[in-house]
């Protein structure tokens, strides 16, 4: 499982890929990462003062990066 601490190249791409509100479904098949990767992610991204918001159109769950 890629470390977001040591695969920068990854997570500017998963950031990225942020730019539009997406589902976890979405992401995962983007990145070839788990959901429990992605999840992982969007805590280390929080961490690090990175704002990730939630969106729930039509009862899904959305994560977008908001810049």
């Amino acid at each position: 499982m890629p470390d977001p601490r040591r695969d920068e190249k990854s997570l500017t791409r998963f950031r990225r890929l942020l730019r539009k509100p997406r589902t976890i479904a979405e992401l995962r098949d983007a990145t070839g990462l788990s959901e429990s990767t992605v999840y992982r992610w969007f805590r280390y991204l929080e961490d690090r003062g990175e704002t990730v918001v939630r969106r729930g159109p039509r009862g899904q769950i959305r994560f977008s990066g908001v810049p």
